[in-house]
């Protein structure tokens, strides 16, 4: 029989997982992986493929309809099919594909392969692109709180003031805007009439818009998919803050195809998520080259859903960068609890490994100790889980002398 505190037999083991969340951690785990990252927005053509905008790589990804990677379209730089931190993007009936090109100062339209046909010039810092049934573009000029019309054939033909506007969608002979910072969106006419106006649930920023026979979509700065019926009233949301596939981590782009399945660009995931229209997860395109956190995380949470692992172990979590937190006090309790909590670890501040050292042998030594004081015998395992770089002026001796204690 195993002896008492492996975790195998009467006296469960205490396992704390100490995970560094300094800013290293946001570095990706591997150059080696996915080509997407920063994916900022993305549109479906009729084929079913998928052009997919990388914001700070200044170019886009095309994929087929399975997710298979088929090409690069453009690089960073001023000159004609090339990119300064390019926003949003759409696509019209012939499947060309217009770019919101932000330091550019325009919207570019392209072929489906990339290649240059026309810019569109008058805007400040355009966010927001779209094309209506006839042909029609428009473009938001965040900077200028101007949204501006150019015909089919390219034609300067209108513009009219709006506060802020961001992502903009074409539906049904109307034209659909978010303003970011007065969490509101609107309805107007082909020619700039104001028609509605909402505000977001929850008050939440909106950032870009969807509309389709299904209703209208709205992607918010909340980390958040809310779909509104064609009347603007609200109806449901899904998503909030993480890195499954039906979490997101700053999304900004949505996206839509024939069938009505909602696309989200995924920006802090480096992925491009599919859903129904009524936000049941279809599939995700990048995302498997995670950053170090998470990496850690994904790791994590498999351990602790392991039965084998649980039955015979109490776990906590802490999270340390320039400061530690207990995240998950040590309990019979904790695996689930950490399952649930994990994905809300971010990455930011100094790595002082002596913050999390001292916290720990505070806890294990204080009046709120996990370790049970009635047993002969038991383990307490601590899990330093980080990318190596850390100061260390006291943390050695204390994990020495807890070793050496307890």
């Amino acid at each position: 029989s195993p002896p008492p505190g492996s975790g195998k037999a009467d006296v469960p083991a205490n396992i704390l997982f100490m995970v560094d969340t300094s800013g290293s951690m946001r570095t990706r785990a591997s150059s080696i992986g996915s080509q997407l990252r920063h994916a900022i927005d993305v549109a479906v053509d009729s084929n079913g493929n998928q052009f997919v905008v990388s914001h700070h790589g200044s170019k886009i990804f095309k994929y087929d309809s399975s997710g298979t990677y088929l090409k690069t379209i453009g690089r960073y730089g001023s000159g004609k099919g090339q990119f300064r931190y390019p926003f949003h993007i759409a696509i019209d009936s012939n499947d060309n594909i217009y770019v919101a090109d932000y330091y550019n100062h325009r919207i570019q339209k392209l072929t489906n392969d990339g290649n240059h046909l026309q810019s569109f010039t008058g805007l400040s810092n355009p966010t927001g692109v779209t094309v209506d049934s006839s042909g029609n573009v428009y473009g938001s000029g965040y900077g200028s709180s101007t949204i501006r019309k150019w015909n089919s054939g390219g034609t300067y033909e209108t513009q009219w003031a709006s506060s802020r506007p961001y992502g903009l969608s074409a539906y049904g002979g109307n034209i659909y805007v978010t303003n970011y910072s007065g969490h509101k969106f609107y309805k107007y006419s082909s020619a700039g009439t104001l028609e509605n106006t909402w505000g977001t649930e929850g008050n939440d920023r909106p950032v870009d818009i969807e509309v389709t026979a299904d209703g209208i979509y709205i992607v918010t700065r909340g980390h958040y998919v809310q779909k509104y019926n064609s009347s603007g009233t609200y109806v449901k949301r899904w998503g909030g803050i993480g890195s499954t596939d039906t979490k997101f981590y700053y999304p900004y782009g949505l996206g839509s195809d024939s069938s009505g399945n909602i696309y989200v660009a995924d920006l802090n995931n480096h992925a491009v998520k599919e859903f129904d229209s009524d936000g049941t997860w279809v599939g995700t395109i990048g995302g498997s080259d995670l950053s170090r956190l998470g990496e850690a995380v994904k790791v994590i949470k498999k351990l602790v859903s392991s039965s084998d692992l649980t039955s015979g172990a109490n776990f906590g979590l802490m999270g340390w960068h320039s400061r530690a937190t207990m995240k998950v006090n040590i309990s019979s309790q904790g695996a689930a609890q950490i399952y649930n909590t994990v994905d809300s670890l971010r990455a930011s501040g100094g790595t002082y490994l002596d913050s999390a050292m001292n916290l720990a042998r505070s806890y294990f030594t204080g009046a709120g100790s996990p370790m049970d004081k009635k047993a002969s015998c038991q383990k307490n395992i601590l899990i330093v889980i980080s990318d190596g770089y850390w100061y260390d002026r006291q943390a050695s001796t204390i994990a020495k002398n807890l070793y050496d204690s307890y």
